[in-house]
């Protein structure tokens, strides 16, 4: 308790933090995993934008939901920044990257990664992600600000949520690298391959803009370089968009990768599927996400209008009809129901 009081003063007044220093383990374990940008490995690090500019890509998903979450409850600092910001980071890139808006459940990888009353340690959430435990949608692990304790929101995860992120990794490989530096170019270098993860001293303002005064108490992102002038991160406390200084201090400079394992699936129950007349199947536990039946296995469709264009002119020029259209294929049988152990039994 005396160690969150202590946080909150020096966050509130941060030139305190020159005499009053509180346990905030912002920091790698020394066995970590890391890469360097630069070097060459399996997996697509190609650039996404090339004026790295991911602003416009919040402002983007901020058309189609509230993008914005904060760490803190009610009753509770869940002192889980690390989280916070790196969920941020994947759901700009599947965005960017696959067209879809997810919304992962923080507090699923901040139990996973350990996080204690004095922080956390960044690359236990990075691995937890890449190979431990995956993510699992808001929706299965939630938590209410409004009334959550630490007991409550760090409480034992049920084994069926745990096999929800299990199933996440059999589809996505998660990996990221360490710039060689947090200088201006190197960050600049990064944002063309993703949001910048940062640690940073939180948070001391002047005129709206923000200055470093000690060492790094906190993990966020840099989602926009404006040269010579600032940086805009995306935060987990609200001014959630804050506009930093050109000369801010930054630490654990990381970037971060979200690429789809190739799929191997079971051609004979696929097979099965549309002898019996079945084009697409929907996957009624994974937020409603559509897939096509071919012969060679199952094409992911992320939107719904693009099956109306498949299959009714009609349908192109009007959304709205896309209910009946739901309804219509399901009681033609050509789109199949299926919960996650179905869809996974079509997969080898």
């Amino acid at each position: 308790m005396f160690n969150l009081l202590k946080k909150k003063l020096v966050n509130k007044y941060p030139f305190f933090g020159k005499w009053i220093h509180y346990k905030f383990n912002l920091e790698w374990e020394d066995n970590e995993k890391d890469h360097e940008l630069g070097a060459s490995y399996d997996y697509d690090d190609s650039d996404l934008l090339e004026d790295g500019d991911w602003y416009k890509i919040v402002k983007s998903i901020l058309t189609e939901r509230e993008f914005f979450e904060i760490q803190k409850g009610k009753f509770l600092e869940t002192m889980g920044c690390t989280g916070y910001g790196t969920l941020n980071a994947d759901e700009l890139i599947e965005y960017k990257k696959f067209g879809v808006i997810k919304n992962y459940s923080d507090r699923f990888t901040n139990k996973n990664s350990g996080v204690t009353k004095n922080g956390a340690k960044i690359s236990r959430v990075f691995e937890s992600i890449r190979k431990l435990h995956g993510l699992v949608d808001e929706k299965d692990w939630p938590w209410d600000r409004d009334s959550f304790t630490w007991n409550k929101y760090y409480a034992n995860i049920p084994v069926n949520i745990y096999g929800k992120g299990k199933n996440w990794l059999k589809e996505n490989n998660f990996n990221y690298q360490k710039l060689r530096n947090a200088g201006h170019e190197e960050i600049k270098r990064g944002l063309r391959k993703s949001p910048v993860g940062v640690g940073v001293d939180a948070w001391y303002a002047r005129n709206g803009v923000y200055y470093s005064v000690n060492r790094a108490n906190h993990w966020t992102l840099i989602i926009k370089q404006n040269w010579g002038q600032n940086y805009i991160i995306l935060d987990s406390y609200p001014p959630y968009i804050k506009v930093l200084d050109w000369n801010f201090k930054f630490s654990f400079p990381r970037i971060f990768f979200i690429n789809k394992k190739e799929d191997k699936w079971n051609m004979e129950k696929i097979n099965k599927l549309r002898n019996e007349g079945y084009d697409y199947i929907i996957r009624g536990d994974k937020n409603g996400e559509f897939s096509k039946l071919t012969d060679n296995g199952l094409i992911y469709i992320p939107k719904i209008q693009d099956i109306a264009d498949e299959i009714a002119e009609d349908l192109k020029l009007s959304p709205e009809k896309t209910n009946l259209m739901l309804k219509y294929l399901t009681q033609e049988k050509k789109l199949k129901w299926l919960t996650e152990k179905g869809y996974y039994e079509l997969k080898k």
